[in-house]
C-alpha cells in the first residue's frame, strides 16, 4: 500500500470514529432534549402551582379581611347590646295605670282567652248604661287571617268588617267599626 492510501484509510477511520462520537453525542443530545421537554413540562406544572398558590393567598387575604370585619361587627353588636340593656332599665314602667286610663276613656278592653284567642270588650256604648258590655272574641290563623269565635250580642255586618280586616290588616279601623255596630245595637234596644 502506498503512503497516500494509508493516509486515506487513516482519515476514513478517523472520520468513522468522529461519526461514531457524533452519533453518541447525538444520542446524548436526544436524552438531553427529552430531559429538557420533561423540565419544560415540570416548569409549566410548577407555574400552574404558583398561580394556584397566588390565588389561595388572595383568598386567604380576603378571608382575613372578612374575619376582621366580622370580629369588628361582633364587638359593635356587643357594645350596642350592652347600651340597649343599659337603657332598658329606665324605660321600663308599670303600664297598669295607662291601661286603666285607656280602658276608662276608650271603653275598650283586650283580654287573652285560655285558648289564645283575643276578646275585645266594649263599654261606654250607651249613655243610659255605660257599663253594658259587648264582646267579640276572635282568633287569628297561621296565615294571619282573623275569624270570629263568638260575639255577644249578635250584630249584623260583622262578616263584612272581618273581610275588610283580613284584606287591609287595619285592626284599629276594625275596632272602630265594631264599636259603631255595637252602639247602633244598644241604641236600637234602648229605643
Amino acid at each position: 500500500m502506498s503512503g497516500g492510501s494509508v493516509d486515506f484509510l487513516q482519515e476514513i477511520a478517523s472520520l468513522e470514529r468522529e461519526n461514531e462520537e457524533l452519533i453518541d453525542k447525538s444520542k446524548g443530545l436526544e436524552g438531553l432534549e427529552q430531559k429538557l421537554d420533561s423540565f419544560e413540562e415540570d416548569r409549566d406544572h410548577v407555574q400552574a402551582l404558583c398561580n394556584e398558590v397566588e390565588a389561595l393567598e388572595v383568598e386567604q387575604a380576603t378571608f382575613r379581611r372578612l374575619f376582621d370585619e366580622l370580629s369588628e361587627a361582633k364587638e359593635q353588636l356587643k357594645h350596642i347590646s350592652a347600651k340597649y340593656e343599659e337603657l332598658q332599665g329606665p324605660l321600663q314602667y308599670d303600664d297598669s295605670k295607662q291601661k286603666a286610663l285607656f280602658e276608662k276613656c276608650m271603653g275598650l278592653e283586650f283580654r287573652l282567652t285560655e285558648d289564645r284567642a283575643i276578646s275585645l270588650v266594649f263599654r261606654n256604648l250607651s249613655p243610659q248604661d255605660p257599663e253594658q258590655r259587648c264582646v267579640i272574641t276572635m282568633d287569628v290563623s297561621e296565615q294571619n287571617q282573623w275569624a270570629v269565635v263568638s260575639i255577644e250580642p249578635h250584630v249584623s255586618g260583622v262578616r263584612a268588617l272581618l273581610n275588610d280586616l283580613n284584606k287591609t290588616g287595619n285592626f284599629s279601623q276594625f275596632c272602630k267599626a265594631v264599636r259603631s255596630k255595637f252602639k247602633q245595637h244598644c241604641a236600637a234596644v234602648a229605643a
